[in-house]
């Protein structure tokens, strides 16, 4: 699957399909957004620094878009196939390291 042991998501899509709960994902439960102001907003979801500049703010139309989502929190546990890829990433550099040996 993946390189990291656990695997966290957030979905709005969450309130009508249970998509990320079919693919075996636990559904831990939704956000409680409080109070927020576009520029608060601006800095979890404003475009990336540009040239060591601070991140801009939202455009007014986005931050109505987006002010009232209330994601659900997904995780997914992934130790056991993170476990077997650790193992084999170990095993081909064994094998490597022996080649190179040789």
């Amino acid at each position: 699957m993946t390189g990291y042991p656990w695997i966290e998501t957030l979905a709005e899509m969450g309130h009508i399909n249970p998509f990320f709960e079919r693919a075996g994902f636990l559904r831990i439960g939704t956000s409680q957004p409080g109070p927020r102001s576009r520029t608060s907003h601006s800095t979890l979801y404003g475009s990336r620094k540009r040239h060591g500049q601070e991140k801009s703010l939202l455009t007014k139309e986005t931050f109505e878009k987006s002010r009232f989502a209330n994601p659900i929190y997904y995780i997914f546990d992934n130790r056991e196939h993170f476990q077997k890829e650790a193992a084999s990433s170990t095993e081909r550099e064994e094998r490597n390291a022996q080649s190179r040996d040789s």
